[in-house]
């Protein structure tokens, strides 16, 4: 799909099909900011009459630049233009980078004169006082942190309520807690949403009737679980972008060191038909089983492995073993393990050969029948099983952590012209 300027007699040469990236008249502008609409055309189908929203920046400013030097400050393309004394623009970069290029050679660099307000929302069940798995919580407030915006934390957030340019809701709704947004399918559409997915299984009612409402409303979808989610929602791939998971907080595992381990393996979480190669392992001599400390009120129980002495639990075993689920979900306890300085043991999906998984470098990949043999592998040649584990721990430190999702988000946010 190509975007294309109107044809008219008020500006009768520009040709009635040209590209909005070869060509561009001050027509498409309005007061700064770019139209709701743009008429297409398919080069396949021919003329059609969809629309395109387009989101608008609100406080725009317009700079006006020749050889480095400053030619002037507008507040609309328009005076813009009388300003110059050009009539027609060409747009040098893409529209979202808000870069015009004059045919005298000058350039228009649209600038965003305050930070955009916005909101991220995590629901307070996944709060680390709540929930055993707290990079959720960091990664809230890193993104608060880096981009300004309000954090809120509760059970269930109103959309309603939502003042500012962004909504930012993270893991939600999900299957464990559907009903944390409400009206979520009345949000403005001058709010920019963008939704952080992780889970997408629970049943055909809460797909249809939570889950893709969100995403239908959505300007924006990451997801950390790739292959599953494009198989199961095609029709959201256009505004998709792909984040993987990562571990948080970085100093926690930074902190461990890799010193003598237990000659056994170790398996966390929970056993069910959901984790096929957990419950066929915990069966055997070879591993220690810690049983899953369960969703909720974590800060009011005791004896039990979350947050730093969970990283210094796994990092006291030779391997740990874990796996992606029936759902093939790549997910957060794999980095978690590497990080942690212990080999990971665990099953394969194609998603895990692309983000750069290695079998035998990296991590052992066993499945129901061999973890034995492969367990046993690792503690007849130690030399081989702390090669692993040097490299594994690289690997995530390189591409899985916190601060390195943050800086993909923060591209692909001022790519998409959401942020600058």
């Amino acid at each position: 799909m190509e975007y294309f300027i109107p044809h008219s007699r008020e500006y009768p040469d520009v040709p009635k099909h040209v590209r909005i990236s070869d060509w561009c008249g001050d027509n498409i502008f309005n007061d700064g900011a770019l139209p709701e609409t743009i008429p297409t055309k398919d080069k396949t189908k021919g003329n059609t009459n969809k629309k395109r929203k387009i989101w608008k920046r609100k406080k725009d400013i317009i700079i006006h630049y020749k050889d480095n030097v400053e030619l002037g400050r507008y507040k609309t393309i328009r005076e813009a233009s009388e300003g110059s004394g050009m009539k027609y623009y060409t747009v040098a970069d893409s529209l979202s980078k808000r870069t015009v290029s004059c045919r005298d050679g000058s350039v228009f660099k649209y600038v965003n004169d305050s930070p955009y307000s916005g909101t991220v929302y995590i629901p307070s069940c996944l709060w680390r006082d709540n929930h055993p798995a707290d990079m959720l919580s960091f990664f809230a407030e890193a993104l608060s942190d880096e981009f300004g915006w309000k954090l809120i934390c509760s059970p269930q957030l109103n959309v309603k309520d939502i003042e500012g340019d962004i909504l930012f809701t993270i893991k939600s709704p999900q299957h464990a807690f559907p009903d944390v947004l409400i009206n979520i399918d009345s949000l403005p559409d001058s709010v920019y949403y963008v939704a952080y997915i992780q889970d997408i299984h629970g049943g055909e009612e809460f797909v249809n009737k939570r889950l893709k409402v969100a995403l239908d409303r959505s300007d924006l979808i990451l997801i950390t679980y790739r292959d599953v989610f494009y198989m199961s929602f095609p029709e959201y791939m256009h505004k998709t972008e792909y984040v993987p998971a990562f571990i948080a907080p970085t100093s926690r595992y930074l902190s461990l060191e890799i010193g003598e381990k237990k000659d056994k393996g170790l398996i966390t979480g929970y056993i069910s038909d959901f984790y096929p190669l957990r419950r066929a392992a915990s069966k055997s001599p070879l591993f220690d089983v810690i049983p899953h400390p369960g969703y909720h009120n974590i800060n009011k129980k005791k004896d039990i492995y979350v947050g730093d002495n969970y990283a210094e639990l796994i990092n006291s075993y030779l391997f740990s073993l874990t796996d992606i689920t029936v759902q093939e979900y790549v997910v957060c306890k794999l980095f978690e393990i590497m990080a942690s300085g212990t080999v990971l043991m665990s099953d394969w999906c194609s998603e895990m050969a692309d983000l750069g998984f290695e079998d035998g470098v990296n991590y052992v990949k066993v499945d129901c029948h061999n973890f034995e043999a492969k367990a046993r592998d690792l503690l007849n040649n130690k030399d081989l099983a702390y090669s692993i584990i040097k490299n594994g721990r690289a690997f995530v430190m390189s591409n899985f952590t916190l601060e390195k999702r943050i800086s993909d988000i923060r591209g692909i946010l001022e790519n998409k012209g959401v942020v600058v």
